[in-house]
């Protein structure tokens, strides 16, 4: 009777319930067998419960990491006559190390960057904001592709040489008036020209 109670509760799931014999035979091991089976099970759904928890805040965390890098990426192409400018990104997970920008530079000229953070993934993204973010700052005060580029890599640099990670920009400065890009890279792949 006691063994047929005990299979009962721990079929409702009630594994707090203990199995007591007072016996010396195959039924005394059988109700061991049962507790020690019921605190195994209460082991491993803490374990699990443990695990789905943890999984649950960090996919929370890559979800607003997705949403902070989506909102970092420029809302809306430069209006420039004469010229289609276009920017979209797919990151291969929910966030990544790739970005592009469009920087204002004053005088009718404005810039297209475009960079790639070694690794994928949160770590790829942080250090992409980062550089983006020196970038942008830096562009207030600098024109010439190149001089900005170098100016960003040293800042950069300072910030993440503990990581012995990188990033590679590439920038295209344009100035529709004159009609005419400047490009500068550090270590991106060069961009491709397509004519008619």
């Amino acid at each position: 009777v006691a063994l047929s109670k005990g299979a009962r509760e721990f079929g409702q799931g009630n594994l707090n319930y203990r199995l007591y014999l007072k016996r010396k035979d195959e039924f005394q091991s059988l109700a061991q067998a049962y507790n020690t089976m019921a605190i195994s099970l209460q082991e491993y759904m803490h374990e699990l419960e443990q695990e789905t928890a943890r999984r649950e805040r960090l996919e929370s965390e890559v979800r607003i990491a997705s949403d902070v890098q989506r909102a970092l990426l420029p809302e809306r192409s430069p209006k420039v006559e004469a010229l289609s400018v276009i920017g979209w990104s797919q990151p291969s997970r929910e966030v990544g190390g790739d970005f592009y920008d469009f920087i204002e530079l004053g005088d009718g000229n404005f810039g297209v960057a475009l960079g790639d953070a070694t690794g994928k993934g949160i770590s790829a993204a942080l250090m992409i904001t980062e550089c983006a973010s020196i970038l942008r700052t830096l562009a207030s005060d600098l024109f010439r592709p190149g001089e900005l580029l170098a100016r960003t890599n040293g800042e950069f640099y300072h910030r993440i040489v503990q990581t012995h990670k990188f990033v590679t920009l590439s920038l295209i400065v344009f100035d529709p008036v004159a009609g005419k890009a400047t490009y500068a890279s550090a270590g991106h792949p060069p961009p491709i020209l397509v004519r008619h």
